[in-house]
């Protein structure tokens, strides 16, 4: 089954489902992110999932969120803001490029700004689409306009 070129109604209907459940996946992680929720990430992971960092591939769901946990130790926030993903459905699950931007605040106070995009594998596992693999490409990487201060509210929770 081909991805935007679909040529049944079956198919079309299967990327449309197929491209949704993407979405909320990543928009589900980018609510983990940014409110530093590791049971929420790890749910966004199938059970072997790899994620290739550019220091090295980390493999699990457990080892994936250490190594996210981590990173957020060095960050007061981190905006995640996922673009419409590119799907393409296989057989064995979906594939997909996502442009993101990545907007945030260091421990120290400096402001940044990530462009890039995720090439990724996804499967539906433990009812719900998850990421199987994933690699992060940078494209850009220096200072956004963020002048203004962040406003302290409560942390909403999980949505839903």
């Amino acid at each position: 089954m081909a991805g935007q070129h679909a040529s049944g109604a079956g198919d079309r209907v299967a990327l449309v489902i197929a491209e949704s459940a993407i979405r909320q996946l990543h928009a589900r992680y980018a609510d983990a992110c940014w409110r530093r929720d590791a049971e929420a990430l790890r749910d966004c992971f199938t059970a072997d999932a790899v994620w290739d960092f550019s220091s090295g591939a980390q493999q699990g769901p457990d080892a994936i969120v250490a190594f996210l946990a981590t990173g957020f130790t060095h960050y007061r926030r981190i905006l995640v803001t996922c673009g419409t993903p590119i799907v393409t459905l296989k057989s064995e699950g979906a594939s997909a490029r996502t442009w993101l931007v990545e907007d945030g605040v260091r421990a120290d106070g400096a402001r940044y700004r990530l462009i890039g995009h995720y090439s990724e594998r996804f499967a539906n596992q433990g009812g719900g689409w998850r990421i199987a693999w994933r690699r992060f490409q940078p494209h850009f990487s220096g200072l956004p306009g963020m002048t203004g201060d962040f406003i302290d509210v409560p942390d909403p929770g999980p949505p839903g």
